[in-house]
């Protein structure tokens, strides 16, 4: 997980190559995509908080 202007700096990293499936989740972007989500589909961002915050009791 990066923040946004980390992204940039990833080209740089040799072993580094999104077409082989490297991948970086920014969370600034997650986070915004998550509330435009919520625009589109009522109580996504209820659900999506519940999942993230279930504890298992063993």
């Amino acid at each position: 997980m990066l923040q946004y202007h980390n992204k940039a700096h990833l080209l740089n990293i040799p072993s580094w190559n999104w077409k082989e499936g490297d991948d970086a989740i920014c969370l600034a972007e997650l986070k915004l995509g998550f509330i435009a989500q919520s625009c589109l589909a009522q109580g996504l961002s209820t659900m999506l908080a519940n999942l993230f915050s279930m504890r298992s009791f063993i």
